[in-house]
């Protein structure tokens, strides 16, 4: 027979996950909500307590059967429970305990409330894939992306319970515009689920992992005028001719054993890449480009074919010019000096419209 429980609660940016525990963790059921942010976020917490109150009451359970009930929030929490700033929240300054409980009615010394990467860690070593480890560190990703450290068994929690709190670490350089925070180059700007979707330019970043995941090809048909038909550069063009070529992406990749950047055409005035419903055309006097389904950070860090991650984008990189690749061979030989891009100034001008 089932006696005390406990209730879990997630507090996201988008939805706030509920879960309804027996006091050894056995999950009983979960619930999400949506997270009302407007006006400062003011209904979050009243959410929360009606959702407590409906659950107990569906289960028949009374407020006396509350073990104690754990909220995450995503931002620093101090110790005895009040966010200092919660950004992806609108919240300011709040005492998570104390609110809730004179919401519920429900003693404020049975509420925790922490960073919501520290107590998922929490979970992950209580009951989950760190149970055999003295220390782990877990990484959220959701609307932001946190950290949770526990060391020895002991939760690191930091100055004011921002210890592990990678998401607003600067280090993306040269966007522009701002994170939640105010600041400028936060890991969470690019590597969280809000900033994926906004590099992708997708609703959301489910779309693109499902993208992913089906090996979705994107736009994979190549247009252009230039220099070809196969690839070249500025020292292995001479036979190359000038005219109209077309080709597929995938087949742009030359199949080196260690993957590396490759597909260079030169001397190109108009191009186009063309998808389902989608097209991409770029006009210019002379340059350069390659068309891949790889970043080049994802060739680079590929020893093996086998490695590259499944196809879900074309990545389209337009250049005045590239250096030679090689000298007399291709097994080391330093480029020849005039392949090599003088210290000049090089301008790269070019139009571009399309639908996407």
């Amino acid at each position: 027979m089932m006696n005390k429980v406990v209730f879990g609660i997630d507090v996201g940016g988008t939805t706030i996950k509920c879960g309804f525990f027996s006091d050894d963790g056995e999950l009983i059921e979960k619930e999400e909500l949506p997270t009302r942010k407007e006006n400062s976020g003011e209904n979050i917490l009243p959410d929360i307590a009606e959702y407590i109150k409906m659950t107990l009451a569906m289960h028949k359970k009374k407020f006396t059967d509350i073990a104690g009930i754990g909220i995450g929030v995503p931002g620093a929490v101090r110790d005895d429970g009040t966010v200092n700033k919660c950004v992806n929240l609108g919240w300011d300054v709040v005492n998570v305990p104390k609110k809730l409980s004179e919401l519920l009615i429900f003693p404020k010394e049975k509420i925790k409330a922490g960073n919501d990467a520290n107590v998922a860690a929490l979970g992950e070593y209580w009951k989950g894939s760190g149970k055999e480890y003295s220390s782990i560190m877990m990484v959220t990703i959701g609307t932001g992306v946190g950290g949770g450290l526990i060391i020895d068994g002991k939760p690191i929690n930091g100055f004011n319970g921002a210890a592990a709190e990678i998401g607003h670490m600067p280090l993306v350089d040269g966007l522009d515009f701002a994170c939640n925070c105010g600041k400028t180059g936060c890991l969470e700007q690019v590597a969280s689920a809000t900033g994926i979707a906004r590099l992708a330019g997708t609703k959301n970043a489910k779309e693109v992992f499902d993208r992913a995941k089906a090996g979705d090809k994107d736009m994979e048909e190549v247009n252009y005028y230039g220099y070809g038909p196969e690839e070249n550069y500025i020292d292995r063009n001479k036979g190359a001719l000038l005219g109209k070529y077309a080709y597929q992406v995938t087949d742009n990749l030359t199949p080196y054993l260690y993957p590396q950047e490759c597909g260079n055409r030169t001397h190109v005035r108009k191009l186009s890449i063309i998808g389902e419903n989608k097209k991409l055309e770029v006009e210019g006097k002379d340059f350069e480009f390659t068309a891949l389904h790889y970043t080049p950070y994802e060739l680079e860090n590929a020893r093996h074919k086998d490695e590259l991650p499944n196809i879900y984008q074309t990545v389209l990189c337009i250049n005045e010019k590239q250096m030679g690749i090689a000298g007399d061979d291709t097994w080391g030989a330093k480029t020849h000096d005039e392949f090599l891009l003088d210290k000049e100034k090089h301008h790269l001008r070019f139009s571009f419209k399309g639908k996407l």
